[in-house]
């Protein structure tokens, strides 16, 4: 599911880990602690804080920030080199029961999907709405198809499984790969598809927790409720770029995205990696009402 953009009232302050600026909002705010996972509030004057000594820099480049009305995780975006594949490795959180009425929540590893090219690959995991079991998927979506989500019922999830997705695009023979492999279980599965190289976007690499976009029966698309997913742990992520090397998220210009709606915070990473490859997406509430 593609990032959506959204019109915000607030600024979101962008924190140079690496210098240890913090831009301050002027106005009341919440204190911080880094123990905390409600790391970021919105101030008086309608600005998100970021507290500098929380935010990590455990690579060779800092992270910037963004807000996303679906998204929450880590982008690789390097500015001269494109991605062929991205692997990461999760813990699949357990949905609560006290998740909202109608609240869905899917994590998963991608390519692409952050510019306006209406081209992204991407496998993961799925609560849909109203199931308190994770279900593996794909998907791709590019400018002439938007492939329905696929579920993959050979490699069955639970809650606390280890689990790694793996996304590759090979432009030699324009195909799409897309490997899951429950580390617990030892259930794996391989799926291949025949694209076009022109379905393919490099430019970014993902690691996000979403609530993914919905269809009413009309065919109108919406944003659900956010499953109450508690943390969400990414280790291994990393991804292959044109040099044919696997590089670490923050081995190259990163972005952190926080989910929101409206002026709340639904979801958010915790402002820095715990190493190069690790992170953790929190979850806040599961809407602004």
């Amino acid at each position: 599911m593609k990032k959506v953009a959204i019109a915000l009232t607030f600024t979101t302050c962008l924190i140079l880990a690496s210098s240890g600026i913090n831009a301050q909002a002027s106005g009341s705010t919440e204190s911080f602690s880094c123990g905390d996972p409600n790391l970021i509030s919105v101030s008086g004057s309608s600005q998100v804080e970021i507290e500098s000594s929380c935010v990590g820099d455990t690579g060779t480049f800092a992270a910037s920030y963004a807000v996303s009305g679906n998204w929450a995780g880590a982008i690789m975006k390097s500015s001269n080199r494109t991605y062929s594949t991205a692997v990461g490795r999760i813990s699949i959180p357990s949905r609560s029961t006290s998740s909202c009425l109608g609240s869905a929540y899917t994590g998963w590893v991608g390519i692409g999907g952050v510019s306006t090219t209406n081209k992204l690959m991407q496998a993961g995991f799925i609560y849909a709405k109203g199931s308190s079991y994770p279900r593996a998927f794909y998907e791709y979506i590019t400018p002439n198809l938007e492939l329905p989500v696929q579920y993959v019922n050979s490699v069955p999830l639970h809650p606390g499984d280890d689990v790694e997705f793996k996304v590759i695009f090979d432009r030699s023979n324009s195909q799409a790969e897309f490997v899951i492999t429950n580390l617990s279980t030892a259930d794996h599965v391989s799926i291949t598809t025949q694209l076009l190289n022109s379905d393919w976007d490099g430019t970014t690499a993902e690691w996000i927790d979403e609530r993914p976009l919905q269809k009413t029966a009309t065919g109108t698309r919406y944003l659900p409720p956010l499953a109450n997913f508690g943390t969400a742990d990414w280790y291994g992520s990393k991804a292959v770029m044109s040099d044919g090397a696997w590089h670490s998220i923050a081995s190259e210009p990163y972005e952190l995205d926080y989910m929101a709606d409206g002026n709340t915070i639904l979801a958010s990473p915790d402002n820095g990696l715990t190493n190069s490859m690790s992170f953790t997406d929190y979850y806040h509430a599961c809407s602004a009402g």
